[in-house]
């Protein structure tokens, strides 16, 4: 329900909010378990290590009308994906879970705010696990 909310926001020209992406990374990231489409068994894989990152977005309106915003830069996971794969291409990224949230308080001072968590495993493929 909340993606569909920043989809319709973003359909509408307004402000989509936090975001997160990975653009220009070496690393797959992969949502869930799976390592490629269409089926087929999965690759053995090691865990190397966890990966954590969040996407935030928050704006104040203030009571004479302008309103203030802070955004995590959107270099941000990408950055906190080389760190946990130490710039190594034969690692991948493994999302485990991706959870986006937001909040909206108005007490004479408007404010939101939208952030999505997200946390995996860094895997090297092809390796039995310990």
């Amino acid at each position: 329900m909340k993606m569909l909310l920043v989809a319709a926001l973003a359909a509408c020209g307004c402000d989509p909010g936090a975001a997160v992406t990975f653009r220009g990374l070496r690393n797959p990231v992969l949502l869930g378990p799976r390592d490629r489409l269409g089926g087929g068994a999965r690759s053995p894989a090691a865990k190397v290590a966890s990966f954590t990152t969040v996407g935030v977005r928050m704006s104040a309106e203030m009571g004479d009308g302008q309103r203030a915003s802070l955004a995590s830069p959107r270099s941000g996971p990408r950055r906190d994906a080389l760190d946990a794969t130490r710039g190594d291409p034969a690692l991948d990224i493994r999302i485990r879970e991706l959870v986006a949230n937001t909040t909206v308080v108005g007490l004479g001072l408007a404010t939101d705010a939208e952030w999505i968590d997200v946390e995996g495993d860094v895997v090297r493929a092809g390796e039995q696990r310990p």
